[in-house]
């Protein structure tokens, strides 16, 4: 709504400007024609309009400098179109109010979100550009269900129509399962909607995953170009293997999801100072955080859980606020054990 109002407060100073700019340009018209016929004319009958055109002017580019501003950032962000040989071209379906983009239907069949954004599947989707087949179809919003001043606006603030800025490419997703998927670039991955649970239910199932070599990422601040900052510090983003018990994995997955015997611990202030100086080499958190990787066989999903250690003690991190972390702490086996195989560099 901020977005409109400023808008129409844009459209209504342009207006108020143009009138001003007409009234003006008529004003100095009459004055010079009045000059050609030898008439006596004062001079801020002349004076007077040209100030209040050139301020008139100045007050018109307000708007437009505005819009040429949105419509050079918004034309830099889209994107190449990829076109499907095929030329096979699909369309949103309708919602109740405006197009939906969690499902399609392509030759006869319905195809739904495979994972949404704030699901409470135990396992995420991999990134899927690398497994893209050659794009099968293209789809966008219907432009029946779009109107005049929707369009209007949309060219307006893009240079561009709103059905070819909506085009994404439909692609399919290889995988060693064979499994029906298909990647709609600027969405999300998508199957048959008669084959989602049974989808599910492979990923659900930890069985179908690598627990022995896992992947363990971590960030720790350098003094030189990193992967992103914090503290006005960059840091870089470090990944290693790490192979342990196949049965590891699971128990520490089982003991955050009982939620039994979680603590709140202190983050002690020795580690927040370290978080403070930054210093090269040091956890970007002060204390050392890492996350495990658990990637499903075809390595199409993953699942993780966060470790942290602090004081020599690992706590399975559920989440984390201020000068706090909540967590379960490991047993005494179980710690040692992941200290001396995680917590290692």
């Amino acid at each position: 709504m901020g977005a409109v109002f400023f808008m129409m407060i844009m459209a209504v100073l342009f207006c108020i400007a143009m009138v001003f700019i007409i009234i003006s340009t008529v004003f100095l018209i009459i004055h010079r024609v009045r000059k050609q016929k030898g008439n006596f004319v004062k001079k801020r009958w002349f004076i007077i309009p040209m100030v209040i055109l050139v301020f008139n002017i100045l007050v018109a580019c307000i708007p437009i400098g505005y819009i040429v501003f949105l419509r050079t950032a918004n034309s830099s962000q889209t994107t190449d179109i990829v076109y499907a040989e095929s030329g096979k071209a699909l369309y949103w379906p309708m919602g109740e109010y405006e197009s939906a983009t969690n499902w399609f239907e392509m030759d006869g069949k319905k195809y739904v979100q495979f994972r949404e954004g704030f699901s409470e599947e135990p396992f995420f989707l991999c990134s899927t550009e690398v497994k893209r087949g050659e794009p099968v179809a293209n789809i966008s919003y219907d432009s029946l269900n779009s109107n005049a001043f929707n369009d209007a606006m949309t060219f307006l603030l893009t240079g561009s129509s709103r059905e070819k800025l909506s085009m994404s490419t439909i692609y399919p997703i290889i995988n060693e399962n064979g499994f029906e998927f298909y990647e709609v670039s600027g969405n999300d991955v998508f199957c048959a909607e008669s084959k989602l649970n049974s989808i599910k239910a492979y990923y659900a199932d930890i069985a179908n995953y690598e627990t022995k070599k896992l992947t363990c990422e971590y960030s720790v601040y350098t003094g030189e170009e990193g992967n992103g900052q914090r503290r006005d510090t960059p840091y870089i983003n470090i990944e290693q293997d790490v192979n342990v018990n196949p049965e590891v994995f699971i128990e520490l997955e089982q003991a955050l999801d009982s939620g039994q015997d979680l603590t709140r611990v202190e983050i002690p202030q020795k580690y927040i100072e370290l978080d403070e100086a930054a210093q090269p080499g040091t956890p970007i958190f002060g204390y050392d955080e890492r996350e495990l990787l658990a990637y499903s066989k075809d390595h199409m999903a993953y699942r993780h859980v966060y470790l942290v250690l602090i004081d020599g003690q690992v706590y399975v991190e559920q989440g984390s606020s201020g000068k706090y972390i909540t967590g379960y702490s490991l047993p005494d086996e179980m710690n040692q054990y992941i200290i001396t195989t995680v917590f290692v560099n």
